[in-house]
C-alpha cells in the first residue's frame, strides 16, 4: 500500500533533523566539510608563530593541549603556504567541531611529516573523532625544509551525534614532532542514517519560497534506489520532471528553473513531489514573477 506523508507542517523534531540534513545537501558531493583545511586563513606567521592552547586565531580551528607552532616560511607546506607543527612548548593539538549526521561515515584525508632537521627521524601523531582514532608515523630521514616529505593519510570514522570534534595531536614529548597540513573531510556514506519519520528519503522545504526564479529542491537518500522528483501545479498536473532514475545514498540537489513544457510556468501554488518506492513526500511552494 502506498504510504503518503505531507511535510509542510512537520513536528519540531523532524524540522530539526531536516535542518541538519540541509547542512550537507547544500554542498557539492565532494566538498570539504571542514573550514580552512589547509590552514591558510589566520594571522601572518612569519617563519613560525607559537599559539597557546585555547587559541582560535587560525580560522575554524582551536588549539588544544600544550599549544602548537603555526608555520609559515620555516618550511614548504603540503598545500598553500602554511602548515601546523603539532609540538609547540610540548605535545599540542588542533581541533575543529562540525555538525554531523549520527551513524554517517566520514572520510578525512590529510598530510603528515615532521619538523625538518630534528630527532628522532620518526614522528608520530594521532587523529581522533567520535571516539575513533588512527595513529600516524612519518619518517623525515633525508628530508629538509624545502622538501619536508609530506605523507598522505586517510581516516574513516562513524559519527555518534549531531556534533563531532575532529582533533589532531602529537604523541611525542618535547618541542619537535609531527607536522600537519591539507586536511579534507567528506561525507562518505549515509547508509543506516535514520531519516525523519523512518523513511528511505527526506525532502526539504523548497527554497526560496516564494520563488522568483530558480527553486532549489534538496533531498537525502538513506537507501539507494529508484527516485522520481517532479513538480505539480495546484490542479495536480505534472509540469516538470527533475529526476527519474536511480540515486545513490546521500544528499542531492535539483533546481527547477520555472519551465513547463518549454514555456515559463505561470505564477501560483506548486507542489514538489518525491517518490521513492512506497514513500511519497510533498512540499508546497509559491512561484511569483
Amino acid at each position: 500500500m502506498l504510504s503518503i506523508r505531507i511535510l509542510p507542517r512537520l513536528r519540531r523534531p523532524d524540522m530539526a533533523a531536516l535542518a541538519l540534513l540541509a547542512v550537507f545537501a547544500c554542498r557539492p558531493a565532494h566538498a570539504n566539510l571542514l573550514v580552512n583545511g589547509s590552514f591558510e586563513t589566520g594571522p601572518a606567521p612569519g617563519a613560525m608563530l607559537p599559539l597557546a592552547a585555547g587559541s582560535t586565531a587560525i580560522s575554524g580551528w582551536t588549539v588544544t593541549r600544550a599549544g602548537i607552532d603555526y608555520v609559515g616560511t620555516a618550511w614548504t607546506a603540503a598545500q598553500g603556504a602554511r602548515s601546523i607543527a603539532l609540538n609547540g612548548p610540548g605535545p599540542g593539538g588542533i581541533s575543529q567541531t562540525f555538525a554531523s549526521l549520527p551513524h554517517a561515515l566520514y572520510t578525512v584525508r590529510f598530510y603528515v611529516t615532521g619538523d625538518p632537521g630534528t630527532l628522532p627521524n620518526l614522528k608520530t601523531m594521532r587523529a581522533t573523532a567520535a571516539g575513533q582514532t588512527v595513529d600516524c608515523t612519518a619518517d623525515i630521514t633525508g628530508h629538509w625544509e624545502w622538501d619536508p616529505g609530506w605523507n598522505p593519510f586517510m581516516f574513516t570514522f562513524q559519527a555518534a551525534s549531531t556534533s563531532t570534534t575532529l582533533e589532531f595531536y602529537s604523541t611525542m614529548s618535547g618541542t619537535s614532532g609531527a607536522t600537519l597540513d591539507s586536511v579534507t573531510m567528506v561525507l562518505a556514506s549515509t547508509a543506516g542514517v535514520p531519516l525523519p519519520g523512518g523513511g528511505r528519503v527526506a525532502l526539504e522545504p523548497v527554497a526560496p519560497n516564494p520563488a522568483n526564479g530558480p527553486a532549489r529542491l534538496r533531498l537525502v537518500v538513506a537507501q539507494a534506489g529508484p527516485v522520481r522528483l517532479a513538480v505539480h501545479d495546484i490542479a495536480g498536473r505534472e509540469v516538470a520532471v527533475l529526476f527519474d532514475g536511480h540515486l545513490d545514498e546521500g544528499p542531492h540537489e535539483f533546481v527547477w528553473e520555472g519551465g513547463a513544457g518549454g514555456n515559463r510556468a505561470p505564477a501560483g501554488v506548486y507542489f514538489a513531489e518525491l517518490r521513492a518506492r512506497a514513500d511519497r513526500l510533498v512540499q508546497r511552494f509559491v512561484l511569483v514573477h
